[in-house]
């Protein structure tokens, strides 16, 4: 959680990691909200904007009823975000939106044709687990095949997701090929 006096303070940390909720007072929204609002629109996803509205002076009362009320709604949010928890894939900086069917990779959208989409949705789906060419065979494409029918499409799929996030063959992080086996999804650092 982290806090800013305006909004032209909080951009900063708006932009180095999109919140998940935005907890902004009335007054700056109005002052401020056009700069707030241009910045949201390059983000895939939209934070929650909670406005607040605190009155000059506020006694102990009002404050106590002030902090029930965002103690509620945080709440209430946690418990929504739980029930969607299962429909973003995340490893390390890498999140799959399976609602969305978009891929973030350290905060940015890269664009996967379907099949690829779906290649790496069921290796973040099985994170961390070595996944065998015929395994993602039958899942991705819907049928099976010979072992170097399976080997090979994926290897050519893989090598263009890995392209597309911008990874090299040097850079084993994220997808990883484990020779003679298959392909994992491992977060930065994680080797097989």
């Amino acid at each position: 959680m982290r806090a800013a006096t305006g909004i032209s303070a909080a951009l900063p940390f708006l932009e180095a990691q999109p919140p998940d909720l935005l907890i902004a007072e009335c007054w700056q929204l109005e002052v401020n909200g056009a700069t707030l609002f241009r910045a949201l629109r390059r983000w895939p996803y939209r934070p929650l904007i909670l406005p607040i509205t605190r009155p000059p002076a506020l006694g102990p009362d009002e404050l106590a009823i002030e902090a029930q009320r965002l103690q509620s709604t945080v709440a209430q949010l946690q418990h929504r975000l739980s029930e969607h928890e299962g429909e973003a894939l995340r490893v390390g900086d890498l999140v799959v939106d399976m609602v969305s069917k978009r891929v973030l990779f350290h905060g940015q959208p890269v664009t996967l044709p379907p099949i690829q989409f779906r290649l790496l949705a069921y290796l973040a789906q099985n994170a961390g687990r070595v996944v065998g060419a015929q395994e993602l065979l039958k899942a991705v494409w819907g049928y099976e095949g010979d072992e170097a029918e399976a080997r090979e499409l994926v290897k050519v799929h893989v090598r263009q997701i890995r392209r597309r996030l911008g990874l090299e063959a040097q850079h084993p992080d994220y997808v990883q090929s484990v020779r003679g086996f298959g392909y994992v999804v491992t977060p930065p650092g994680r080797t097989v």
